[in-house]
């Protein structure tokens, strides 16, 4: 009986260690501040990335950081990519869900409130620099209540 239990942990340890280790590493993952005054739509926000070290596929993940001054449900984002060698260029819009339809807000936090949206894989090989701009493409020219964006590379 106690050989039984011994085996159970074991097996039980080893399903855990194996499914620990199947979580994506992050390569990159910083946020730029956006201006308190407001964010304009012609403020695009850059972010460089250095050379890739492997070849793969990356998981592409978009953070946003709001305060109780963003008046809206959503933000809506244009993100451009930008890689050479090989080229490798397209733009995405991503629709920035943040409350529902009775306005309770889905974020993490109390006056500032944590977002992340994914943009999907990208198959990038070893080498390549690249960009990642930035914009929102909301009909109001000046956007308030946004106070970082950020981008994370996985792989």
């Amino acid at each position: 009986m106690r050989e039984r239990s011994l085996e159970i942990i074991l097996y039980v340890l080893v399903v855990c260690i194996t499914l620990l280790s199947c979580k994506r590493s992050t390569v990159m993952h910083f946020y730029r501040n956006v201006p308190v005054e407001g964010w304009e739509h012609s403020d695009a926000l850059s972010f460089p990335v250095d050379t890739v070290k492997e070849s793969g596929l990356y998981d592409i993940n978009i953070g946003v950081r709001t305060t109780n001054d963003y008046p809206y449900q959503k933000l809506w984002l244009s993100v451009a990519v930008e890689f050479s060698n090989p080229d490798t260029v397209f733009t995405d819009t991503v629709a920035c869900v943040f409350a529902d339809k009775n306005g309770v807000r889905s974020g993490n936090g109390t006056d500032m409130y944590q977002y992340d949206f994914n943009l999907g894989d990208v198959n990038l090989q070893k080498g390549q620099t690249g960009r990642f701009t930035i914009h929102h493409i909301m009909r109001r020219e000046i956007i308030p209540g946004v106070s970082n964006i950020g981008v994370r590379i996985s792989k």
